[in-house]
């Protein structure tokens, strides 16, 4: 009797490990779990938030600038400050032009055989690798950049045409940003092709 007491309290004791084990296997394998969960979660709620940050596109519009007429140009900006003059103070090989600035300077464009082919304006942080895509055009790796200038080329760009690839826009001669300095907000600039007329 007392060997068969000793093996069932034997037995008792080997089914209290065993169900104890059990046990701890469980809720380890919840917490590895829940940790699993946690990360996952996360990762997702990370990468959710990269994703949902919307792009800036308040300076989108500039792209419906760029070749067009006067008039549309209006419909864009409003009205030109102060008319529109024929000067031969032009960018890019023209040899005059018709100069206008909108809303109280902000703007400048000159306008060659009535399609704006040079667009300034002022009064910007777009000083940054980014500021293509904020534009409205496809993302591309500046052609040439310092402390001062950030310019995207194109094929036709007359002079420095930088260490990085050419943009391959067709129609783009050159787009640049300017940081700000002197207290002055930074500036863009952008040039379209004389002999390129379609719309971006």
């Amino acid at each position: 009797m007392e060997t068969h007491a000793n093996t069932l309290n034997h037995k008792g004791f080997t089914f209290e490990i065993v169900i104890l084990l059990v046990i701890c296997i469980l809720v380890s394998c919840k917490s590895s779990t829940s940790n699993e969960n946690y990360y996952e979660t996360k990762t997702h709620t990370d990468t959710l938030s990269v994703i949902a940050t919307p792009l800036d596109t308040s300076y989108h519009f500039i792209k419906e600038v760029l070749n067009s007429s006067p008039t549309e140009v209006e419909l864009i900006l409003g009205s030109a400050d102060n008319g529109y003059n024929t000067t031969k103070d032009c960018s890019m090989n023209m040899t005059s032009c018709i100069e206008a600035t909108y809303q109280k300077g902000l703007y400048q464009i000159l306008y060659f055989k009535n399609k704006a082919k040079f667009v300034y304006f002022q009064q910007t942080d777009l000083f940054t690798k980014d500021a293509i895509k904020y534009l409205g055009f496809p993302d591309w790796k500046p052609t040439f950049e310092n402390l001062n200038i950030i310019s995207w080329r194109g094929s036709s760009f007359v002079g420095n045409r930088g260490v990085g690839k050419l943009v391959p826009i067709k129609g783009i001669n050159n787009i640049s940003v300017y940081p700000t300095n002197n207290g002055f907000k930074g500036y863009v600039v952008i040039e379209i092709d004389n002999d390129y007329n379609l719309k971006f």
